[in-house]
């Protein structure tokens, strides 16, 4: 079936685009221009360009005409680093203190934050989402001060439901709880599942504010070491569930592991799956970077083989529209109920623009369209960062090129300490996360982890080599 004019043209100006023809920040053909050169009517053209400007390809400025839109860039200099209050670094060797240290130190002005998981500004559509809010409000301004209910707004429930249909999983509107993010989503299904002093199993290292959940549950982890190449072992699960039969669940990340970015294998999530039934263990899962793949196909999640609903599905749209669509959700028909109802105690419905706007990206093509922009952009940061690592730190660096995610896992030698490093760094106006904090036992401290969702430029690429002359010479090399 051919597809309507104004897609028509939307779609020959992006590759145009994308091929070259036009610069960032290149004016285009007018509106009149375009009409004539193509046949088309006014109303036809001005659709296009509402297309283009919601997949963030063109600006409009007023007066001026239309042109090909630059990167956003966030304007710091050196004197924003000296500026920075920064925090106690050495408070983030306690594990209570962790979260907080790391969300203070994402506050300060620095020109190379590096430490948090999330996409910069720049990557963020934060346009086309303005531009469909307030056409929202003006059919229904009642929205705005509207509350959703308790389990979320039924049409945003049947859009996730459908969406994760796509992807194997057995999921029914009705078995979906909206929640204000991921974090929610997995506090309330580890409340579900445990009881204070419940021993959980989670991967290692594994995102810092698991632990800072665990802790507030008082629940003690047991923390299973995690390949960066596949992921969690299902054969190491099987061992622990025999060490320790007391163990109520398991928490993992199959697509995109925080901080590794490792992917598990098809067959390995069977694997797993079985020795889950075998135990009657139940599994979380936390999918928030399975749409961040750099393939093809997005890999499936755990829960797509999942035949006896043993797997709380959890998941957000934070790291692909941005912190203000905190918008998240937790699968699960077996326990629905309960997680309802540990929500109702906890933040109730949220409110309902938001819910709408998502709802009607999922349902329009502009959230798909929003993730095809940011993995490709995603994938190509990815190689530049590991590529300047390489360059600048050589032998004393481990690190992998991840299938996906926005992540980047640095093995530093034996010895270094990340936490001094961190501090050394700051100065610099370079933030990271060192890997003590991705443990309850304070393991992996000679590794750190950075966010490639900073648009790579020269100013990262110095202070990645700022840092790489932090570090003592590998044997039989020089400065």
């Amino acid at each position: 079936m051919s597809l309507p004019r104004y897609q028509e043209l939307a779609q020959t100006l992006s590759q145009r685009i994308q091929a070259g023809e036009w610069a960032p920040g290149e004016r285009l053909p007018s509106l009149r221009e375009l009409c004539t050169a193509e046949r088309l009517s006014m109303a036809t053209a001005k659709r296009a360009l509402e297309l283009l400007q919601d997949q963030g390809l063109v600006q409009v400025r007023p007066q001026s005409g239309i042109f090909v839109a630059e990167p956003a860039r966030a304007a710091a200099s050196g004197r924003a680093a000296e500026s920075a209050v920064l925090p106690e670094v050495n408070e983030l060797r306690h594990l209570r203190e962790r979260m907080l240290g790391l969300m203070q130190l994402a506050e300060q002005p620095l020109p190379v934050a590096l430490q948090m998981a999330g996409p910069s500004a720049a990557l963020l559509p934060a346009e086309a989402m303005a531009r469909s809010i307030a056409r929202l409000l003006r059919r229904e301004p009642a929205l705005l001060a509207e509350g959703a209910p308790l389990a979320g707004l039924p049409v945003l429930r049947e859009a996730l439901a459908e969406r994760l249909r796509q992807q194997d999983v057995a999921a029914r509107a009705d078995s979906l709880l909206i929640t204000q993010g991921a974090t929610e989503a997995l506090s309330l299904a580890l409340r579900a599942l445990t009881q204070p002093g419940d021993k959980v199993l989670i991967e290692s290292p594994v995102y810092f504010g698991l632990h800072q959940t665990l802790a507030s549950l008082q629940l003690q982890p047991i923390e299973l070491p995690c390949s960066a190449e596949s992921g969690l072992s299902p054969e190491a699960v099987e061992q622990a569930l025999q060490d320790w039969p007391e163990i109520r669940c398991l928490v993992l990340t199959p697509n995109f592991q925080n901080p590794l970015g490792a992917l598990m294998p098809d067959e390995a999530k069977r694997r797993l799956l079985r020795v889950a039934e075998a135990h009657e263990l139940p599994i979380i899962e936390d999918d928030i970077f399975g749409d961040l793949h750099f393939g093809k196909t997005r890999p499936r999640p755990l829960k797509a083989w999942d035949r006896d609903d043993r797997v709380l599905l959890c998941a957000s749209v934070s790291k692909t529209l941005g912190p203000s669509c905190q918008i998240g959700w937790c699968l699960s028909e077996r326990h629905a109920k309960a997680l309802a109802g540990l929500k109702l105690s906890a933040s109730l419905g949220g409110g309902a623009l938001m819910q709408r706007l998502l709802a009607d990206w999922l349902r329009d093509g502009q959230y798909e369209a929003q993730l095809a922009r940011l993995r490709k952009t995603l994938a190509a940061q990815s190689a530049r960062y590991v590529q300047a690592l390489r360059r600048h730190f050589g032998a004393r660096v481990d690190v992998q090129q991840p299938p996906g995610g926005m992540l980047l896992w640095l093995r530093l030698a034996r010895g270094v300490d990340s936490i001094a490093l961190l501090k050394q760094a700051l100065p610099l106006g370079l933030s990271f996360s060192p890997g003590t904090v991705f443990s309850a036992q304070g393991r992996h401290a000679h590794c750190l982890r950075l966010n490639i969702g900073r648009p790579f430029d020269e100013e990262v690429d110095q202070a990645l080599s700022q840092l790489a002359a932090l570090l003592p010479l590998a044997p039989g090399s020089r400065r």
